[in-house]
């Protein structure tokens, strides 16, 4: 039998490792793909910037779906910010969320009124691209 199966865990120098894994967050176990096409209640869980694949400044919103079915699942919308319809669609989820800005440099200092905020959701499949809508505020 090779060496790859050899039990003894001595064998591995764990230590090397020991600074990235404090600064590692827990990864995000998204149930999404199994997220069919419909309606739900969610809560905003996170919210943050980021960068995309491509480099490109996206705004990152964390949904928790609160139900009417598939409780618990959660689901990633992205805000890309980059062209103008970019822009309109990011304003017209702020402005649902309840949050107007007039520059978007304040975006920064404005992502903690994004959480705990209940919203209905449209989600929509387009191929295998997956799109969410913003439907209204819930009180």
């Amino acid at each position: 039998m090779s060496d790859f199966y050899n039990n003894d865990s001595a064998a591995f120098d764990l230590e090397q490792y020991e600074e990235i894994y404090e600064q590692a967050e827990e990864a995000e176990g998204s149930q999404s793909e199994n997220l069919p096409a419909g309606k739900y209640q969610v809560i905003v869980e996170k919210a943050l910037l980021k960068a995309s694949q491509n480099n490109n400044p996206m705004l990152c919103w964390l949904l928790r779906v609160l139900g009417p079915r598939h409780t618990g699942s959660t689901v990633w919308h992205r805000n890309m910010l980059v062209t103008k319809k970019n822009f309109e669609w990011l304003k017209r989820d702020l402005k649902i969320v309840g949050v107007q800005m007039q520059k978007l440099s304040d975006l920064n200092h404005r992502l903690n009124e994004l959480l705990d905020v209940k919203l209905e959701i449209s989600l929509r499949y387009n191929g295998d691209n997956q799109n969410i809508y913003f439907q209204k505020l819930l009180k």
